[in-house]
């Protein structure tokens, strides 16, 4: 901008802008407050026409939007989370701007930004990171978003564009909606601007990115169901997400349900508005619990739920360091890990997450782990005591882990729900004190081979088994690899039993598993690929098929674990069934040989493949039959436009022999269509102004143009107005001396000769004038000083303005129209009369429409109706002419000249004399009853309107 201040505000700077606008900061001079400054800038013509979803819409049209958008906030100034309007303007150059509170913050600053490419947020700053807001802080910004949005829906008003920078807090933390209204360019990403835009594709309903046409309120009630699962999860709503009660259980499920119908892709099954959403709302609130604990988490997607931040470092090397201890957790070190979960700002459950993660991230800690739950499962149930023998089963576990005997039997003690004397029991060498029946052995013994293979591979293995009776315990190891039936149970069997009879089994079982693993994985990467995934076929589990995976199971709302299996295989073939049907359906549905070759190239090994040939063929048959049937066609409509163009050529000559101005030139155009019209009127014909056979006959059969009668009626065009013929003759024009009231310029009195024209039945109307308006002939709408308008006598139009409509009836119709002359006039309005008035010596209120409370000389008084009536009211003079006395004073052709010395004697009009003048004859609606007299005459300047003044228009004829 080139001025710094937008009204009387100082422009500070800019907050932002968009394809139609820019927003500043401002500050009041006077009294120092800042405010937001929304003004209408757009740049680019076709974000013009897209916003408008029109070629034809335009500049005008948004410009409607802005200031409807300012007026419609203005009336919701009582809504409380509605930004106010403080007052609305227009810049120098017609630019209109609206003025609001400035509030410097937004949701979108609690939320950080919308991204989740798990690199991408690893280059974010950690306060511009995507995270979720508290439970009870959600709930509360949401209801406070619906009831701003319920009281928008109400007035019929629609957002378009909820996002969390069109959300703005203020100081308080209440909500204000800002960005209502004006259509919008898409953008790609919320910023904490407001922007003129279509809408950010991260929230906008399905919908409304295939048409900006076709939005109503549910629109917004889907970007809202957007906003809230952003708001409680961290996420957005994309692909097949999970419900967001996953990641609040406290969300309850009336709200659950109730957000899930609002992110419904069909909008019919959506709440029909805020109104009815804000109630089911409050319902469902009601049934929320409590959270555990509410506090901002700061965490975000992409890294799991507790992230790898450096504050998370001592609490990870604690837990490694208690796990590597004793396996578990035990009550006495929670306070610990608490005070430490505390700093890097982790709840319970967040914490007790960080620990899992920690220990499926170390094998040994696993290993260590999972013996240490079998452990304390069998003490459980075996009565907090197990003998030698039992413990024997452990021993192997326990050294491939780095523990001995005593260790286990420590280990034991602080198995939960000991007391104090079972657990002295478990430390020491008690005997078994109850037959309750433990682990069942195999079972037992494939968790004991699962923490052989996950602790330190075996060693040490051996040499406890030194001096057991080695083929009995090898049998039962191996019963236990045949039931666990992995590899790695199979390779700790062989590590624990390299000379058994078994081995060379078990290395053939291993090669078979890891061939069909290759499969699976194989399988898998082929899938990946189909779904656009880009990994190796390689057969085995590298790093990008892992990452393509988890990127698929998050994606999918799966477990995230980036393991190739069976349960993959089948999601994985399942997407690509899904996706297989849907481009198959769509290409069904385009049914054309692009479709078809388009869904063969995108699914090579889909489903419906062999069916492609036979589409297209089927399809280029059916093209091949249309274009022929179109040639056909072509040639049938080349041949009739021929013989149209010969009829109308052939119609041309015959207007032009009978002297009508037409080109002969084969197109039926509006004045070979306006001549037609006219032959049609003056043969008594249906009008159609189209070309025919039987047409052609009767112009060849008119020796000449058909002359119209003296006193016969018609129309030129449905907007036309009804025309009478008058007679040629002459009369005496002006007034005599001994005239009562007669004024000096009505003299001398002379003989005119008139030839025969048409004149308007009535004067012009409203109606009349107001086609001329629609159909651009005219330039002029006049406003009626409440006189009425519709069929009551156009006034507040100029000599100027009459000139522009007879031009449009000339251009419209062909013919010659005009304003008649002053003389015409005065003929017409005789009728063949010599006195005062047409109906005689006197006029009253009855047969004209005048100041009644002053009549002409003589004559008696009447009403005083102070305003026009409609055309045609009072009876017609002996032409046929109504109203040529009173209702509104008629502009003619002639200039201006104090009398008729010099005169034309042939009934045209005068074009010399005071022209910056017309003669104005009549009287009017608030003329004194001498004023109606036929000889009376007046004068206004040409480019002059009037509430008194009308006209009618002439035409010429040839009888």
């Amino acid at each position: 901008m080139v001025d710094l201040r937008v009204g009387r505000y100082t422009i500070l700077k800019r907050l932002g802008g968009g394809g139609f606008g820019e927003v500043f900061l401002g500050e009041d001079p006077q009294i120092g407050r800042q405010v937001a400054i929304k003004v209408f800038k757009p740049k680019d013509e076709n974000l013009i026409a897209f916003a408008t979803s029109s070629d034809e819409e335009g500049l005008e049209i948004l410009r409607a939007r802005f200031l409807n958008e300012a007026k419609i906030l203005a009336s919701l100034e009582n809504a409380t989370h509605i930004v106010n309007v403080l007052e609305y303007g227009e810049l120098e150059d017609g630019s209109p701007y609206y003025v609001m509170p400035y509030l410097p913050h937004s949701l979108a600053d609690e939320l950080g930004k919308d991204v989740f490419d798990v690199k991408a947020v690893q280059e974010l700053p950690a306060d511009q990171r995507p995270r979720a807001l508290p439970l009870e802080r959600s709930l509360a910004i949401l209801e406070q978003l619906l009831k701003g949005l319920a009281a928008a829906h109400g007035k019929g008003l629609i957002h378009r564009d909820l996002k969390p920078s069109n959300i703005m807090l203020t100081d308080e933390g209440e909500v204000r909606i800002v960005d209502f209204g004006i259509a919008k360019a898409p953008d790609t990403q919320h910023s904490t601007v407001s922007q003129l835009g279509l809408g950010s594709r991260n929230y906008m309903a399905p919908e409304q990115r295939e048409s900006a046409k076709h939005v109503d309120a549910r629109a917004d009630v889907y970007a809202f169901g957007r906003l809230a699962y952003r708001m409680l999860t961290g996420r957005l709503s994309v692909g097949r997400f999970a419900d967001p009660n996953v990641a609040v259980p406290e969300l309850g499920e009336p709200m659950n349900a109730l957000l899930l119908a609002a992110l419904d892709e069909n909008r019919e099954q959506r709440p029909a508005d805020a109104t009815v959403l804000l109630d089911r709302f409050r319902a469902a609130r009601a049934q929320v619990g409590e959270q555990a604990n509410d506090s901002d988490t700061g965490t975000w997607v992409g890294e799991g739920e507790a992230g790898v931040r450096d504050e998370l470092k001592p609490l990870r090397a604690r837990i490694a360091e208690v796990i590597g201890e004793q396996g578990i957790v035990r009550e006495k070190d929670w306070p610990g890990l608490r005070a430490l979960a505390s700093i890097a700002d982790l709840d319970e459950k967040e914490l007790k997450q960080l620990i899992d993660e920690v220990i499926r991230g170390d094998q040994s800690l696993a290993a260590k782990h999972r013996l240490v739950k079998a452990l304390h499962h069998e003490v459980q149930r075996k009565g907090f005591e197990l003998d030698d023998e039992e413990l024997s089963s452990f021993d192997a576990a326990a050294q491939s882990v780095g523990w001995d005997r005593s260790k286990v039997k420590s280990l034991m003690s602080y198995a939960p729900g000991l007391n104090a004397g079972a657990r002295a029991a478990a430390a020491g060498n008690g005997t078994r004190a109850s037959q309750a029946a433990g682990l069942p052995l195999k079972a037992l013994a494939a968790v004991l081979a699962a923490v052989l293979v996950l602790g330190a591979g075996g060693y040490g293995v051996m040499q406890w088994r030194e001096g057991q009776k080695m083929d009995a315990a090898a049998e039962q190891d191996w019963q236990v690899a045949q039931g666990s039936d992995t590899i790695a149970a199979y390779e700790g069997f062989i590590e624990a039993w390299p000379e058994a009879r078994a081995v060379s089994t078990a290395r053939e079982r291993i090669a078979e598993l890891e061939a069909q693993g290759q499969s699976i994985v194989g399988q898998v990467q082929d899938y990946l690929n189909r779904l656009d995934y880009r990994v190796p076929s390689s057969g085995t589990l590298d790093l990008r098929t892992e990452s393509a995976i988890r990127s698929f199971e998050e994606a999918q709302g799966l477990p995230v674990a980036g393991v190739a299996d069976e349960v993959l295989l089948e999601a994985l073939q399942a997407e690509y069934r899904e996706r297989d049907e849907a481009a198959w359906s769509e290409a069904e549905q385009a049914n054309t040989e692009q479709s078809y070759v388009a869904y063969r190239e995108s699914f090579p090994q889909g489903q419906y493949l062999s069916q492609v040939g036979e589409r297209i063929d089927a399809v280029r048959q059916a093209r091949l039959a249309a274009e022929a049937e179109a040639e056909l066609a072509r040639q049938e409509r080349a041949a009739a436009e021929a013989a149209r163009q010969s009829l109308v050529s052939a119609i041309q000559r015959e207007l032009a022999r009978l002297g009508r101005s037409v080109s002969v030139d084969g197109e039926l155009g509006p004045g070979t269509a306006a001549e037609i019209r006219a032959f049609e009127r003056a043969t008594k014909r249906g009008e159609t102004g189209a070309a025919s056979e039987s047409l052609l006959a009767a112009l060849q059969a008119a020796a000449r143009w058909p002359a119209l009668q003296p006193g016969e009626r018609f129309r030129d065009c449905e907007a036309c107005p009804e025309m009478v013929v008058i007679p040629s003759g002459q009369f005496m024009m002006g007034s005599p001396a001994g005239e009562a009231q007669r004024d000096d310029d009505e003299g001398p009195q002379r003989q005119v000769r008139i030839t025969a024209f048409a004149l308007a039945r009535t004067e012009v109307s409203f109606a009349q004038w107001d086609a001329c308006v629609a159909d651009g002939g005219c330039s002029h709408r006049p406003e009626d000083a409440g006189l009425g308008r519709g069929d009551r006598p156009v006034i507040n139009v100029s000599w100027n303005d009459a000139q522009e409509y007879v031009s449009w009836l000339s251009r419209t119709t062909g013919e010659a129209y005009r304003l008649p002359s002053e003389a015409e006039w005065e003929y017409a309005a005789r009728a063949g009369t010599t006195t005062r008035f047409h109906t005689g010596r006197c006029i009253t209120t009855d047969q004209a429409n005048f100041d009644g409370n002053y009549p002409a000389e003589a004559c008696p008084g009447g009403q005083y109706r102070r305003r026009t009536v409609p055309v045609g009211s009072f009876g017609a003079n002996g032409f046929g002419l109504h109203d040529m006395h009173g209702n509104v004073g008629e502009w003619t052709e002639d200039c201006w000249n104090e009398s008729y010395r010099s005169a034309p004697a042939d009934g045209s009009a005068r074009m010399s004399g005071e022209c910056g003048r017309a003669v104005l004859r009549g009287g009017s609606w608030l003329s004194f009853g001498r004023l109606l007299r036929s000889a009376n005459r007046g004068w206004g300047t040409r480019a002059n309107r009037f509430n008194y003044a009308g006209f009618r228009p002439a035409r010429s004829v040839a009888l």
